[in-house]
């Protein structure tokens, strides 16, 4: 079994599919436990992580890769359910004129308030908006 280390807070040091053995500040040991179920940040309490160690068990686990961030502009996955995309049903429901409409207030909303809210990402929403009106 490989030393402690040392622990000040922060992201995870290790993939969330190894195990590894912690210290808590409060003076307990837990062994065995998958890293990406844990607390790494500190909270200053008794549960804050203050060492750890790999386990012999992580030579066994498969590393799993990390869940891609999803595109909040392109398929933000609240305006999906099942397999309908939302904007698909509104395109449904509406007549071309009405879906344009649609797309245009969308996209002078994303424009008004960037500099306010979202930045880069609400310019970025803007244009989809007004590539959707090309479709």
């Amino acid at each position: 079994m490989s030393d402690w280390i040392q622990w000040n807070g922060g992201e995870r040091p290790v993939g969330r599919c190894d195990t590894v053995d912690i210290k808590l500040r409060r003076g307990n040991i837990e062994e065995c436990l998958m890293a990406g179920e844990l607390r790494w940040g500190h909270k200053d309490d008794p549960y804050d992580i203050v060492a750890y160690r790999r386990s012999c068990a992580t030579s066994n686990t498969v590393e799993q890769p990390e869940p891609a961030d999803p595109d909040m502009v392109n398929a933000p996955p609240h305006y999906k359910h099942g397999s309908i995309e939302c904007i698909e049903a509104i395109r449904a429901a509406l007549t071309s004129e009405e879906f344009r409409g649609h797309c245009k207030a969308n996209a002078m909303k994303y424009i008004w308030r960037e500099r306010h809210k979202g930045g880069d990402e609400s310019i970025r929403k803007a244009i989809w908006y007004l590539q959707e009106m090309l479709k």
